[in-house]
């Protein structure tokens, strides 16, 4: 009965969902002189592909984005993000925008996390073949995506964790996070996230040890992030959860920084806008300022990473 019933308001806030994204995806503009390749597999799962942008016209290797969707691990798609790709390519990076499995059924967050540990080291495989630098990678992710963003990062200088999770080590360090309105708070007391936890944990998630040990407060490897951008606002109906990730990061002494928008004058800046419109002012600015920032804390903190755990 509990489950029928979670199918039923999860389809019901799916269908809302995309309702709601196809009007801003609608509007959606795309950047000149950004070359792209689609679908390209990292798996045998249909959901397990990434795409790649890239200027047109480079010299030299490029710094690599890794970006993840959002979608409260349960919805979304890749496309959703690839005016957000494409803008980042224009501005010089090598951008993989991946798909993973969506949580439903037999198919959790940590099968989603293993997803996305599998697209880096498709990355890791194809970096010469695409003009990237090694020694410039950085995680991005939207909302749930900046979770898997965090979480990789995480495993990277855990090795204990690598094996609880079967996550494939590569061998390049990041040296940067890009969260845009993390999902931060997927451990919140509010009825409606827990119910969301029994479909995107397992219906016994609350003592589910895969669970537990991606708690921030079980994870003693967070100290250990390299520098991290975060970016929400006044109109990100999930800001509350950045500003508490903020002051996490802010008592484990990890470098970094907080965008925080205010309230949109013509047009409401709301959750993963900066996303799914890149091309508005508001938009353009955070982009700009995250890899301006990125690139010049990677200069500052080239070892950020060197420490394992």
């Amino acid at each position: 009965m509990v489950d029928r019933l979670l199918d039923s308001a999860l389809e019901s806030v799916t269908k809302h969902w995309e309702k709601s994204d196809q009007k801003v995806l609608d509007k959606q503009v795309f950047p000149v002189g950004v070359a792209e390749q689609q679908n390209l597999r990292y798996g045998t799962d249909q959901n397990q592909t990434l795409d790649l942008y890239y200027p047109e016209k480079h010299q030299g290797n490029l710094p690599v984005l890794i970006h993840f969707h959002g979608g409260g691990f349960f919805y979304g798609d890749k496309s959703h993000d690839r005016a957000f790709g494409q803008g980042m390519a224009a501005r010089g990076f090598l951008v993989v925008n991946c798909n993973y499995r969506l949580a439903e059924n037999e198919v959790k967050v940590w099968h989603q996390l293993w997803d996305c540990g599998c697209a880096a080291k498709w990355v890791e495989f194809h970096l010469a073949e695409y003009h990237g630098d090694p020694e410039r990678v950085f995680l991005s992710g939207g909302s749930a995506g900046a979770v898997f963003a965090v979480l990789l990062a995480v495993m990277q200088v855990s090795p204990r964790l690598r094996r609880l999770y079967s996550v494939p080590e590569v061998t390049f360090q990041y040296k940067g996070i890009f969260s845009t309105c993390g999902f931060f708070g997927y451990d919140s007391k509010r009825m409606a996230f827990r119910c969301q936890r029994r479909i995107c944990f397992g219906k016994n998630w609350e003592t589910h040890p895969l669970y537990q040990e991606l708690l921030w407060h079980n994870l003693p490897e967070l100290s250990q992030l390299p520098p991290v951008f975060l970016v929400s606002g006044h109109d990100d109906w999930l800001k509350s959860m950045t500003l508490s990730f903020d002051r996490l990061l802010t008592r484990l002494g990890v470098s970094h920084r907080l965008l925080f928008l205010p309230r949109g004058e013509k047009e409401k800046l709301g959750h993963l806008i900066t996303i799914m419109r890149p091309d508005l002012p508001a938009s353009q600015m955070v982009l700009n300022t995250a890899t301006e920032w990125l690139l010049s804390e990677e200069e500052k903190h080239p070892a950020a990473m060197e420490k394992r755990a």
